[in-house]
């Protein structure tokens, strides 16, 4: 293969046919741009569905059954921005003679609304209030009680029954919050069990497997802290099937650009021969 052979006929293209050789160069930059643009997008909307499907309650990183031996600064790490401490009661909440079982999960309202955002689905009322004896309800849980804010419902949970008002109704579009579950700020007098559950918040960019192992495992068992990439198949494989799609459409902007810079050099070399031989003859 006479390698300079093409590098001539390739220079002489460039430069005898500048007007095409204007025109392929900016399409090929506007192809460039175009798959930054599209790769950008891609992984925007990534990190946005990672954010809006963790950041509203679990966290990025999620602790299960922890004794309350581990306290949460001791789980608080380079890597980690918040360590949110919640309590998770089996209750039964009564109104008007009306029964609902679910969970019942005791937070510390201040921490929770500074660093997530499941205080914005309120969809009637308002968020918790620190140590006051009250409670937020899911609005299916809430209908079927016929319970409003400012109501009392009587709450049976942690061994004792307490008197709750309700403070508002919430709904996030999640079926595992929507359905069984309510919220309460752990008030003077609330019996908490004897275990806690964790959420995590990890800073933004943060490696799930650098973030696990940077984590004390002093009191911890195997599977008491687990990443959202665990808890989240659906939202993996969706994440994966992106980008797919993105390495897809690159492929075939790539493939139509290298096409369109071929066929236009074989038309000069053709045009190029054609006017070599007209000239001879």
């Amino acid at each position: 293969m006479n390698f300079s052979l093409w590098v001539r006929t390739a220079t002489a293209f460039l430069v005898e046919n500048r007007r095409t050789t204007f025109i392929l160069c900016f399409l090929i930059s506007f192809a460039i741009g175009t798959l930054v643009f599209v790769i950008s997008l891609a992984k925007g909307i990534s990190d946005i569905m990672v954010i809006n499907s963790t950041g509203m309650f679990s966290g990025q990183i999620s602790g299960v059954n922890l004794p309350l031996s581990v306290r949460p600064d001791e789980l608080k790490t380079p890597f980690v921005n918040a360590v949110l401490q919640r309590f998770r009661l089996p209750a039964t909440i009564i109104h008007q003679n009306r029964k609902r079982p679910l969970d019942l999960v005791a937070v510390y309202p201040d921490q929770e609304k500074r660093h997530s955002f499941f205080h914005k689905k309120i969809v009637a009322g308002r968020y918790l209030l620190t140590g006051q004896k009250e409670i937020l309800l899911n609005l299916e849980t809430a209908e079927r009680l016929g319970a409003r804010p400012g109501d009392t419902v009587l709450g049976q949970m942690g061994g004792g029954q307490y008197e709750l008002n309700v403070a508002g109704i919430f709904q996030t579009g999640v079926d595992s919050l929507d359905r069984a579950m309510a919220f309460c700020p752990v008030f003077d007098g609330l019996i908490l069990p004897e275990t806690w559950q964790a959420g995590v918040f990890t800073k933004p960019g943060t490696d799930m497997s650098s973030a696990m192992s940077a984590f004390p495992r002093a009191g911890l068992e195997d599977g008491q802290l687990k990443p959202w990439t665990q808890l989240m198949p659906d939202l993996t494989q969706l994440l994966e099937l992106n980008d797919i799609c993105v390495n897809i459409l690159v492929v075939i902007v790539l493939g139509v650009v290298s096409l369109g810079c071929a066929s236009s050099f074989a038309i000069f070399v053709v045009s190029q021969k054609t006017c070599d031989i007209i000239s001879k003859g």
